[in-house]
C-alpha cells in the first residue's frame, strides 16, 4: 500500500467527517464517515458545492473558508446539514492545505458532532484567544462562547435566563468593541486572534 492509500485508510478511520475542498468551497474528496454522518456519498458530492453547508450559513461558511485559505487553522462550532434535512451542531477546524511552500491548493475540514445535552454550555475558552477574552465583562464572555457555538440569540437567551432583547443589547456593545457588524463578523475577528498566548 503506498503513502497515500494509507493516508486515506487512516483519515476515513477518524470519528470525524473530513472533507477536502478548493478554494470556492467545491467538494475534491469526501471521507466514509461524512457518507455516515451526512448521508451523501462521496459520487453525490464530487465537484459540487459544499452540500453540508445550511443556505442561511453560506455567508458564514465562505468567511471561515476566507481565513483557512488565507494559512490560519480555522477552530469554531457550527451547524451542518444532512442530506435528509437535519441540522447538527458540529466542531469544526479547516486547515489550509499546500504543496511544499508553493501556494494554498486546498482546504482540509473537520467536522466533529457535538453529542451534548441541549442547553448545556460547552466551554470553548481553550479554542478562544483569552487575551482577546480578556477586554470583556464575564457576561459578554458567556455570549461570545455561545456565539461561537452557534446559537441563535433565543437559544443564548434559554441559556443565560435571559431575555432576547438583553441578548441584542449585549451584542451591540460587543460590536462596538471589536468594530464588527455582525455575528459572523465577530466569529472572523475572535479567530484572527492569537490562539496561544505567550
Amino acid at each position: 500500500m503506498g503513502n497515500m492509500g494509507l493516508l486515506r485508510e487512516i483519515v476515513d478511520a477518524l470519528p470525524f467527517a473530513a472533507l477536502v475542498s478548493d478554494p470556492s468551497g467545491s467538494v475534491i474528496w469526501w471521507s466514509k464517515t461524512a457518507e455516515q454522518i451526512f448521508g451523501w456519498k462521496r459520487s453525490e458530492v464530487l465537484g459540487r458545492f459544499n452540500p453540508i453547508i445550511p443556505p442561511d450559513r453560506r455567508d458564514e461558511f465562505r468567511a471561515f473558508l476566507e481565513i483557512a485559505s488565507g494559512g490560519r487553522v480555522m477552530r469554531v462550532n457550527s451547524v451542518r446539514q444532512r442530506k435528509d434535512g437535519a441540522q447538527i451542531e458540529v466542531k469544526i477546524t479547516m486547515a489550509p492545505m499546500r504543496s511544499g511552500s508553493g501556494p494554498l491548493k486546498n482546504v482540509l475540514t473537520l467536522n466533529e458532532p457535538i453529542g451534548e445535552p441541549a442547553g448545556r454550555i460547552r466551554e470553548h475558552h481553550d479554542e478562544l484567544s483569552l487575551a482577546a477574552l480578556s477586554r470583556f465583562t464575564p457576561r459578554q464572555r458567556e455570549i461570545i462562547t455561545l456565539v461561537v457555538r452557534g446559537c441563535s440569540n433565543r437559544e443564548i437567551a434559554k441559556n443565560l435566563s435571559l431575555g432576547e432583547q438583553q441578548i441584542k443589547n449585549y451584542l451591540r456593545g460587543i460590536y462596538r468593541e471589536t468594530q464588527v457588524a455582525n455575528r459572523t463578523d465577530l466569529v472572523v475577528w475572535l479567530n484572527k486572534q492569537p490562539q496561544r498566548d505567550e
